[in-house]
């Protein structure tokens, strides 16, 4: 059976001015709840970048301390050979590349052992660690 439409007056048909506040309120509940979410997760991948950009200063500090060439075969190296260099001393890192390591959206360079280390960028802003 087809729903059939209140009339008010002269025929007309429609949803009243109640049921349309509603509605949009409704729409906005669900839209400001979904940039909570999104803010709330944009956070989270923040907090795990930062986390991993410790890591790798922790990891870069422990091969400097453990090896006594750790500076010169540092300082030859490309990006993704200093990432191996320092993988034993990364937990959960084995068989990863720099660029598998990075999460989603950002990137590190990995600099000199006595500067600071690790420039952490995410989605273009660099940010040093």
């Amino acid at each position: 059976m087809p729903r059939k439409f209140r009339t008010h007056g002269h025929g007309r048909t429609g949803f009243s001015l109640v049921e349309m506040v509603v509605a949009l309120a409704l729409m906005g509940i669900v839209l400001g709840g979904y940039s909570i979410f999104r803010g709330i997760q944009d956070n989270g991948h923040r907090k795990v970048a930062i986390a991993r950009a410790e890591a790798l200063f922790s990891a870069q500090w422990q091969y400097a301390k453990r090896y006594q060439n750790a500076q010169s075969t540092w300082s030859s190296s490309s990006d993704g050979l200093r990432f191996h260099l320092i993988q034993p001393f990364l937990p959960g890192a084995e068989g990863l590349d720099l660029s598998d390591y990075a999460y989603e959206g950002y990137t590190f360079d990995l600099q000199a052992l006595n500067a600071k280390p690790v420039i952490l960028s995410p989605k273009g802003d660099a940010v040093e660690y």
